[in-house]
């Protein structure tokens, strides 16, 4: 799994596996775009590898995991953790490491949405 993720060009990322991220990576599996998930969750390791999908079961707020899934060759990633406080760090970790990356992050209510947009935006 480590040695596709490496070849991965170009790619989203996706940080967590659940309610949100599965409609999304449906989508990106029916237009074939190259993704790769990050989970917390060993459990969800059976379903993600029955679908075919390139994953790793680690903790997408480490720079260590981002850096696994090729976070310096990807195009986006998605922040869509069920905790704001930790989308928020994915998005200020996954700019520091790939400041030309895009950010689509998971808010549960405007106050985490303001915070959110501070640290796609800030400069690095």
């Amino acid at each position: 799994m480590r040695s596709q993720l490496r070849s991965l060009e170009s790619h989203f990322i996706v940080c967590g596996f659940g309610r949100f991220a599965k409609p999304v990576t449906e989508e990106f599996a029916h237009k074939k775009l190259p993704f790769c998930v990050i989970e917390k969750n060993a459990g969800a390791e059976p379903h993600l590898a029955d679908l075919g999908y390139l994953f790793l079961i680690d903790d997408a707020t480490t720079d260590e995991a981002l850096q696994a899934a090729g976070i310096e060759r990807a195009q986006c990633v998605l922040a869509l953790l069920p905790s704001d406080a930790d989308n928020l760090y994915v998005t200020v970790a996954a700019k520091a490491l790939n400041p030309r990356l895009r950010v689509i992050a998971r808010a549960a209510d405007e106050g985490g949405e303001r915070k959110l947009l501070r640290g796609a935006r800030r400069s690095w």
